[in-house]
């Protein structure tokens, strides 16, 4: 009785309504106006600094998705699970509390409560960024395949056959395995567009920590500019940047011209600049990647069985999209800070230095038996006709 009256106060047309229409406006009214009243408390907060200010406008439907999973099937262990409840409500990382104040020995930096600083430093031992870089780009690549939806991870070979042999043997960077490719995205993909044909895409995907480049701590910054679309904005810049350097030092390419690197490039369109913050907040290329992965899913359904589908059943591929991806965002940027903290200390700093110097003189022991394989076996010698001289890459 109470829902109907409040439903003809404020919805005059909702009288005598049966489908519960009127009861889901008057819902989603309360949640508008009680996020609109706190928006407009934390805008009106003395201090402008304070942890809930700045991270409350970087929130949205992914930040919170986590929360929905449950139990048995979200995959966080309970140390996990701590700092991602910790993280969402602005609270002390509780595995920063016991090492409060130590050195992280770069920028001058120590291990603060919420865990931020040691986010922001790059001489750590491991390779946790890219392995909490790899967990959601596994994710998506996994969407990409349920939804039908045809994507490429780990686009190799893409700009090869246009870098000279000449720039392989100069460029260090250019001389083994990844870097041989000159540029290797995270994905191409075929972005269904307004005229009905799928644009063939390339899309990058970033994690980023919570360091002041992308989240000042000014509330009325925050609140400009995300922190996740303001890592988005350089993105294409950065994509761009070495293979216009390419083509000025190798195909003569002069300032402010185009080059062939830059040119194939270009022709796939804007870059997709997917980019997922601390808190599991979205740029806006991942949101509409995730819109454009229900609807393919939805209509590859339809297909399937020769009926098309529902705006319901949209919104429930698209809710269970962002609730996996809202879940594997927390449990990597958890696992990743609690990888991390652990390994804080000279201890561990001056181990990774002798398994780097084991790694190097492996590498040389390689380069060895390489060399010797070619000049021994392969050549016979190190001569093997005139004007022929074996030797190792």
């Amino acid at each position: 009785m109470l829902d109907s009256q409040l439903g003809h106060f404020f919805f005059p047309n909702g009288e005598g309504c049966t489908d519960g229409s009127t009861k889901r406006n008057l819902t989603t009214w309360i949640e508008d106006t009680r996020a609109e009243v706190l928006g407009k408390a934390l805008e009106l907060y003395p201090d402008q600094g304070v942890r809930p200010v700045w991270v409350h406008p970087q929130l949205d439907k992914l930040s919170q998705g986590w929360i929905l999973a449950l139990p048995d099937y979200n995959g966080f262990s309970q140390a996990e699970f701590g700092e991602t409840v910790a993280r969402r409500l602005c609270l002390p990382s509780p595995c920063c509390q016991s090492k409060l104040g130590v050195p992280l020995g770069q920028h001058g930096y120590a291990i603060d409560t919420f865990g931020d600083n040691i986010m922001s430093v790059s001489n750590i031992p491991g390779d946790f960024f890219r392995l909490r870089h790899d967990m959601v780009k596994t994710t998506l690549n996994s969407f990409c395949l349920t939804s039908s939806l045809r994507a490429e991870c780990e686009v190799y070979g893409l700009f090869r056959d246009l870098i000279p042999v000449e720039a392989l043997q100069d460029e260090e960077g250019l001389q083994r395995g990844r870097g041989r490719q000159g540029l290797l995205p995270d994905f191409q993909m075929e972005i269904p567009s307004s005229t009905g044909e799928p644009d063939l895409r390339l899309a990058e995907l970033k994690m980023i920590g919570a360091v002041k480049t992308w989240y000042p701590r000014s509330g009325a910054l925050a609140r400009r500019k995300r922190g996740v679309e303001r890592r988005s904005f350089p993105l294409p810049g950065e994509y761009s940047k070495p293979l216009a350097r390419l083509d000025h030092l190798y195909h003569g390419t002069a300032v402010g011209q185009v080059g062939p690197l830059e040119r194939r490039l270009q022709g796939f369109g804007p870059l997709q600049c997917l980019v997922m913050g601390t808190f599991q907040e979205g740029s806006k290329d991942l949101h509409s990647l995730l819109e454009a992965l229900a609807d393919s899913k939805l209509r590859a359904k339809g297909l399937a069985r020769g009926r098309e589908g529902t705006e319901r059943e949209r919104s429930i591929i698209i809710s269970n999209f962002r609730r996996e991806l809202s879940v594997v965002g927390a449990k990597a940027n958890s696992s990743c800070l609690l990888g991390r903290v652990a390994r804080v200390g000279e201890g561990h700093r001056l181990a990774a230095k002798r398994r780097a110097g084991m790694r190097q003189e492996e590498e040389r022991r390689e380069d060895a038996a390489k060399a010797h394989w070619e000049a021994n076996v392969r050549g016979m010698g190190v001569f093997r006709g005139r004007g022929q001289l074996w030797f190792s890459q």
